[in-house]
């Protein structure tokens, strides 16, 4: 198994939403590069915990947001099977996933937007990877399966 590359925590004292946003793209680089089984996961445990603060799933650049939606489908990748967060975390988790994938300005419904392709990212990982199955186990998943099925497929229409 090979060491994490990155270091140090995603975000910092003081610095800008360009050097966030740098930041984190070259963290999702080296994730998104990383085959599962290739990584000890525990290295990821405190990103996991970082990503999953209102810091970053309410963060007010939605450039942030895109790419924060493309590290949690890396890292429910990596760990899958299992989810290194509560089922109320992969509740939210998801409903931000959502939130991203349909966001008018730019979530799939909107291909010209230069955030569009993390959208397409997101998706394409949570159906290959079938890391959505983890819903199933969350307090009032109808409700959010249902949630997922109906806005998904008002994009589709």
């Amino acid at each position: 198994m090979r060491q994490l590359q990155f270091h140090g925590p995603l975000n910092k004292t003081g610095i800008s939403a360009a050097e966030l946003h740098e930041r984190l793209r070259e963290f999702q680089k080296e994730l998104s590069e990383t085959a599962q089984g290739d990584l000890d996961t525990s290295q990821l445990d405190a990103y996991c915990q970082e990503l999953i603060k209102p810091t970053f799933l309410r963060h007010k650049h939605k450039g942030i947001q895109a790419i924060v939606a493309c590290i949690l489908a890396d890292m429910l990748r990596l760990y899958a099977p299992n989810a290194p967060f509560s089922s109320l975390e992969i509740k939210h988790l998801f409903r931000f996933l959502l939130a991203q994938l349909v966001s008018p300005s730019h979530g799939l419904a909107n291909p010209d937007d230069p955030l569009y392709k993390d959208s397409v990212y997101v998706l394409e990982s949570l159906s290959t990877v079938k890391s959505v199955v983890l819903v199933c186990d969350v307090p009032s998943a109808n409700e959010l399966i249902t949630e997922f099925f109906e806005k998904l497929w008002s994009l589709a229409s």
